[in-house]
């Protein structure tokens, strides 16, 4: 498996970065998307999906990216309710 990594600017020029990596494991298809604040260099918030089908990975990944914005939709109500 290949790895690439790179280090970000100083002062990037977007809020987050969603990462993504689609693993097969026997049948199972695992896709693990993970949104990251670049300018503090963390995780905000990860979402996972599994398929048995192949042909359902476009569908599971729509699955997993609209819960990584349901999640970061959340976690940006609680920063303006201040908790």
């Amino acid at each position: 498996m290949k790895s690439w990594q790179w280090k970000l600017p100083a002062q990037p020029k977007f809020d987050i970065i969603v990462t993504g990596l689609i693993k097969k494991f026997g049948n199972t298809y695992t896709i693990d998307l993970k949104a990251i604040d670049p300018a503090r260099q963390r995780y905000l918030v990860t979402a996972v999906e599994m398929t048995d089908n192949r042909d359902d990975i476009p569908a599971t990944l729509r699955k997993a990216a609209s819960k990584i914005c349901n999640k970061l939709e959340s976690e940006s109500d609680k920063l303006r309710k201040g908790h």
